[in-house]
């Protein structure tokens, strides 16, 4: 062989490797090269199991791109986060997990990094959702509902290299970290001191309203009211640490209709205190 039919085969050998390669490229996803992409980055405090590097995101149910990167903030920008040695609060952030998207432009061009801003601006937030029923997870934008407020962004001693979005707990999320704090709030209180004055009333109260013992009744009211009074007491103070943006309308509803209960207790209390037997037999009481 000539070296001039040896230059041209190996030189067309070489043609169709790279034409082979790039068609693997395309055909195994090598196409997202070339997509038109808009970044943005949440961060979740908590746990983000069952999301993973692929996941949808969504704009109200609609999917709009993909979860492009998981990992730590420490990992991403501990390096450039300016904190106090002596302040351990101030390396929170570090443990947040940083969430990386991408928005496809191709196919949703309204969702670039400038239109994305001024969502975020008017109260855009990142929520994590689960997928139907299939159990995936998925990061879902949207804006608040009726006005409802939105637990306010995660400080950060840093400036994310992309637009921040940010993110709100759910629900559930809510719910089970406020059932946490209370259980271990109250894990020393007088809750079963409370079942035990309970259980004492619902057992004699048959006994003591046939024996028409109305000092006994008032007494054990009496008991009862500074019992609810006192958990009331020591629920308020821990839900006035936790902070109202953590409580979801159903739980500060249940707490509301807590609070109208004791205080009809406590005037029912006061009632039977200065005039108990008006109140039962509706007739004065004998000296």
């Amino acid at each position: 062989m000539t070296p001039a039919r040896r230059h041209f085969a190996i030189g067309l050998f070489t043609l169709v490797g790279l034409l082979l390669l790039a068609s693997a490229c395309v055909l195994f996803g090598g196409a997202d090269l070339f997509a038109k992409k808009a970044y943005f980055e949440t961060y979740f405090e908590s746990s983000v199991q069952g999301l993973d590097v692929g996941s949808a995101v969504k704009f109200r149910g609609v999917r709009i791109g993909t979860v492009e990167a998981i990992g730590f903030a420490g990992a991403t920008y501990g390096d450039r986060a300016k904190l106090d040695p002596d302040d351990q609060a101030a390396f929170r952030p570090l443990s947040y997990v940083r969430v990386l998207c991408s928005v496809d432009l191709d196919q949703h061009p309204d969702f670039d990094a400038a239109r994305l801003a001024a969502m975020v601006g008017r109260g855009l937030h990142a929520k994590l959702d689960l997928q139907g029923i299939t159990g995936q997870i998925l990061v879902n934008l949207d804006f608040p509902r009726n006005g409802a407020a939105v637990a306010p962004a995660l400080d950060v001693p840093w400036r994310p290299d992309t637009l921040y979005v940010p993110s709100t707990p759910t629900s559930l999320q809510n719910l089970l970290n406020i059932a946490q704090d209370i259980a271990s709030k109250l894990g020393n209180s007088d809750f079963p001191k409370a079942v035990d004055a309970l259980t004492t009333l619902a057992q004699n109260v048959d006994k003591i309203a046939a024996d028409a013992d109305v000092p006994k009744l008032t007494a054990s009211f009496t008991q009862l009211g500074d019992t609810l009074n006192k958990q009331t007491q020591q629920i308020s103070a821990i839900i006035e640490r936790l902070g109202p943006q953590r409580l979801s309308a159903d739980l500060a509803e249940t707490l509301s209709a807590l609070a109208r209960t004791t205080a009809a207790a406590e005037a029912l209390v006061q009632e039977l205190r200065q005039k108990p037997s008006r109140l039962l037999f509706d007739q004065p009481l004998e000296d």
